[in-house]
C-alpha cells in the first residue's frame, strides 16, 4: 500500500476522513488528473458505504464517483454521465468537511426513536457531547427501536449536561451529529408539551412521486440537449433528497416507510413541463405555508422544515424547461425563432427545424415538397416541384438548409447544391440562419442560387436570386451592371459547343440581365 498520493494526503486519511462523514455533508475535494493539473470541487454526499470509501458526491452541476482501486492504493474520482458512462478525472488528493450533516433524534416516554440505518447495528458505539463521553458495546442481537441501553447512555448525558446535539460515533462508519427533541414528560405536575405535528403533510409523498415522474420524462426527452438535461437531473436531485427528509420529520413514519421515488405512483393529469412544474410549485407553497403555521414547530426551527430552497429549485427548473415566451409584437411581425436549446430539430447536427420551415413555404408558393431525399446515394435537404408549370426552371426546384448558429457558409457547400441541382435538372435554393463568406456569396450570385434567410419564407411568393451589384460611388455610374453581363464565358474551346448557355434545367436559356429564362422552343420559333 502507497502511503501517500502525489502532492495529497495518504489513503488511509482519506479513507478516515470520508468514513467519518455522513450523507448530506457538505465537502470539498481537489484531485490530480493524468496530465498533473489539480482541480477542486465542492459538493455533497448522497450515500455512503460501511467497509468503503466509495461515494458518490453531488456537486453544483455533475455527478462525482469515488472509488478505491482493487488494492486500496489511490481513489480514483470519476464522473457519472446522464447517459450512466462513467468518465475517470484523475486520483483523489485532499478531502476537507465543510459541514457536518446534522439529523434529528426524538425521545419520547417509550425511549429513543432510532434511525433505520442503527437497527440491527452490533459492537462498539459511542455517544459524545461537548463535554463527556459515553461507551458502549451492543451484543450480536443488535439494536431494536426505543433500546433500553442506548435510550439510558443519551437519557444519562442530557440530565448531565443538557445538550442540544449529541455525536453517535460507531466503531466503523460516520460520527453523526443529532439534534435532540425531547417530547417526554417532565414531571407529574408540570408537563412539557411534546413536539408533535399537528397539521397534514400527506401531500408529500405524491409529491415525491411526481417528482420521479419528471426525472424520469426528463431522462427519455431526446429533444432536450445534453447540457440542459445535465443541469435538469441535478436540480431534480437537489430537490428530491429534502423532500424525503422532510418527510421523515414531518409525516413521523415507521421506520423503513420511506416512500421510494416511483413514477408509476405519480398522480398527474400531464407531463408537459409548464403544467407539471407549477403543480409541483403550487404543493410546495402550500407546504411552506402549513410550515409557517404549525403550532409545534417555534419559528427558530422552522428553517430547518422550510420549503423555500425548494421553490428555487422550481424556479430554476422553468428557466431550464420552458423557452422564454416571446412578445406579441415578434409574432406579428412573423419574426420570432425560437431558441435552439428547447426546439426540437435545431440541435447540434440536427436541421429538421428548418427543412420543414423552408418545405411549409415552398407550399405556400404553390410547391409539392418531400424532405430528406436521395440523389444517387446523396442526402439533399428538401426538393419541390410545382403543381401548376410556369414553364420556367423554377418549376424544380433542389434546396440546402444550414441551421448553423455562427459556423459560416464557405464555397464548398454552393458547390455540392449546384452539382445536385444540375443533376436533378433543378434551380438550387440555399436556406439559412447563418452568413456567407465573401468567396461564397460571389459563387452563389454567379451561379444563380437563391439565397433565402429566415425572414424571406414570409414573403409571399418565391423569391428571386440577388443579380445587381452594389454601386457604392453615386457619381461615377447611374447604371448598375447585372451578374449576368459580367459574368465570364465558358473556355473559348466549348463556345461553338451546341446549346453551351448557362442553364440548370434543360430546354431554357438566360433571357435578359437579370434572372428570367425562356424556353429553348420559343426562341427558336421566334427565330
Amino acid at each position: 500500500m502507497v502511503d501517500d498520493t502525489a502532492n495529497g494526503e495518504s489513503v488511509e486519511i482519506l479513507t478516515s476522513k470520508l468514513q467519518i462523514l455522513p450523507p448530506e455533508s457538505q465537502i470539498e475535494i481537489s484531485w490530480s488528473s493524468t496530465s498533473n493539473e489539480t482541480h477542486r470541487v465542492q459538493g455533497e454526499i448522497v450515500d455512503y458505504h460501511h467497509n468503503s470509501a466509495a461515494r458518490r458526491i453531488e456537486t453544483e452541476d455533475r455527478t462525482l464517483l469515488l472509488v478505491p482501486d482493487a488494492s486500496h492504493e489511490e481513489i480514483t474520482v470519476s464522473e457519472l454521465t446522464t447517459a450512466a458512462i462513467i468518465n475517470s478525472l484523475g486520483t483523489l488528493q485532499t478531502v476537507t468537511g465543510l459541514q457536518h450533516a446534522k439529523e434529528t433524534l426524538k425521545i419520547n416516554s417509550k425511549g429513543v426513536k432510532l434511525p433505520p440505518y442503527l437497527l440491527g447495528y452490533s459492537g462498539f458505539l459511542v455517544v459524545d457531547t461537548h463535554s463527556s463521553s459515553k461507551e458502549l458495546r451492543i451484543p450480536e442481537s443488535g439494536l431494536n427501536q426505543y433500546d433500553d441501553r442506548l435510550s439510558c447512555v443519551i437519557q444519562e448525558i442530557i440530565n448531565e449536561d443538557e445538550p442540544s446535539v449529541v455525536k453517535i460515533r460507531l466503531r466503523s462508519g460516520p460520527h453523526r451529529q443529532y439534534e435532540i427533541i425531547d417530547n417526554q414528560t417532565k414531571s407529574n405536575t408540570d408537563k412539557s408539551k411534546e413536539t408533535v405535528i399537528e397539521s397534514d403533510y400527506s401531500s408529500l409523498e405524491p409529491l415525491i412521486h411526481t417528482v420521479a415522474a419528471l426525472t424520469e420524462k426528463i431522462k427519455d426527452d431526446k429533444q432536450l440537449s445534453k447540457d440542459v438535461t445535465k443541469a435538469a437531473l441535478h436540480k431534480l436531485q437537489s430537490l428530491q433528497t429534502p423532500l424525503l427528509k422532510a418527510y421523515s420529520v414531518l409525516c413521523d413514519p415507521e421506520p423503513d416507510a420511506t416512500p421510494v421515488p416511483s413514477a408509476q405512483q405519480a398522480d398527474v393529469n400531464t407531463i408537459e413541463y409548464p403544467t407539471i412544474l407549477e403543480q409541483i410549485q403550487a404543493e410546495l407553497k402550500q407546504l411552506a405555508d402549513t410550515v409557517c403555521d404549525e403550532p409545534s414547530i417555534d419559528v427558530s426551527s422552522q428553517k430547518v422544515y422550510s420549503f423555500i430552497p425548494a421553490q428555487r429549485t422550481i424556479d430554476d427548473l422553468f428557466s431550464l424547461l420552458t423557452p422564454p415566451i416571446p412578445d406579441v409584437d415578434d409574432y406579428d411581425r412573423g419574426s420570432y425563432v425560437p431558441p435552439r436549446e428547447y426546439t426540437e430539430g435545431r440541435g447540434n447536427g440536427d436541421g429538421r427545424w428548418l427543412e420543414y420551415q423552408l418545405s411549409n413555404a415552398l407550399v405556400r408558393w404553390g410547391y409539392n415538397t418531400d424532405i430528406r431525399e436521395n440523389v444517387y446515394c446523396v442526402e439533399i435537404d428538401v426538393v419541390a416541384a410545382r403543381r401548376k408549370k410556369q414553364n420556367d426552371p423554377t418549376d424544380w426546384i433542389v434546396a440546402e438548409c444550414k441551421d448553423w448558429e455562427s459556423r459560416p457558409i464557405t464555397p464548398d457547400v454552393i458547390f455540392r447544391l449546384c452539382m445536385l441541382a444540375y443533376t436533378c435538372k433543378a434551380m438550387p435554393l440555399l436556406c439559412h440562419t447563418t452568413h456567407l463568406t465573401e468567396r461564397a456569396i460571389e459563387i452563389a450570385r454567379t451561379w444563380e442560387v437563391r439565397v433565402l434567410k429566415l425572414e424571406d419564407l414570409y414573403r409571399g411568393s418565391l423569391p428571386a436570386p440577388d443579380m445587381l451589384d452594389i454601386q457604392y460611388d453615386i457619381d461615377t455610374y447611374r447604371y448598375a451592371g447585372a451578374l449576368r453581363e459580367s459574368r465570364s464565358m465558358l473556355p473559348i474551346i466549348f463556345y461553338n459547343k451546341p446549346n453551351n448557355h448557362f442553364t440548370y434545367v434543360p430546354g431554357y436559356k438566360p433571357d435578359g440581365p437579370l434572372y428570367q429564362y425562356k424556353s429553348v422552343e420559343e426562341t427558336t420559333e421566334t427565330d
